[in-house]
């Protein structure tokens, strides 16, 4: 072999490995979400810095009551529109304890506490979601914003959440946890499914099975609970409540 052809085969090694087998696959559609998940945090956040600073300056507590509505809003809106989206499809497992979305698998406690956390909520993600799901709603708002259904059927508790209003809530039941948001579209349940399709979902409130089968149904709601929205402005932390 002459000495230019080793030249050559010595350049060739060095932009083309030889054991491309070895080289793991990049995911770019997993890349990519994962860069677009961190911009969306990063906005959720700017707007709630621009919030926070909004409520320290109003003089007055009815000027006050008109920033409350725009962060209620604001917590609503992020967290249905701005973060949910990309968690659909996110596998369900009991263990589940993933902080990205479309990675491994999530729990149900954890989905919930997981995206409160990545919105702006200052809480113990793993501690809060361990808890019964009654103690994951009371941690979060007062005893004024929770209601209870015992052996209701899920028609008259669809027409209970239509009646409370349009807003975020969390639901706990019998052995599961998620979100009901109630809005224009109606009611939806989004919740990691412990059961086929076994990952997280968003299905209407009134032909959901989890909801259907569950005696005991707490529903806690999250946009219109002043203390939890100064909690959010201010990143005063969540404690979570045990018994």
């Amino acid at each position: 072999m002459t000495r230019p052809t080793l030249w050559i085969l010595a350049i060739l090694a060095t932009i083309w490995p030889l054991n491309t087998e070895a080289q793991p696959p990049v995911d770019i559609g997993r890349t990519y979400k994962n860069r677009a998940y961190a911009d969306t945090l990063t906005a959720i956040d700017q707007r709630r810095r621009a919030l926070h600073l909004e409520y320290q300056a109003v003089p007055s507590e009815s000027a006050r009551a008109v920033v409350f509505d725009k962060v209620h809003e604001e917590i609503g809106r992020s967290v249905v529109h701005g973060i949910m989206p990309f968690w659909y499809g996110t596998r369900w497992d009991f263990n589940g304890i993933t902080q990205e979305p479309d990675s491994c698998c999530i729990a149900c406690g954890y989905y919930v506490t997981t995206l409160l956390r990545d919105v702006g909520f200052v809480l113990e993600r793993a501690r809060l979601a361990q808890q019964a799901s009654e103690f994951i709603i009371l941690s979060l708002v007062r005893s004024a914003s929770v209601r209870r259904f015992s052996d209701t059927p899920l028609e008259a508790f669809v027409r209970n959440v239509e009646q409370w209003g349009h807003g975020l809530y969390v639901v706990g039941l019998d052995i599961h946890v998620g979100f009901i948001v109630c809005d224009d579209q109606g009611v939806h349940f989004i919740h990691s499914a412990y059961r086929h399709p076994l990952c997280v979902i968003r299905e209407e409130a009134s032909e959901s099975l989890f909801l259907r089968v569950s005696r005991y149904r707490v529903l806690g709601k999250l946009t219109g609970e002043h203390d939890l929205a100064v909690k959010w402005l201010t990143g005063e932390r969540i404690c979570t409540r045990t018994e």
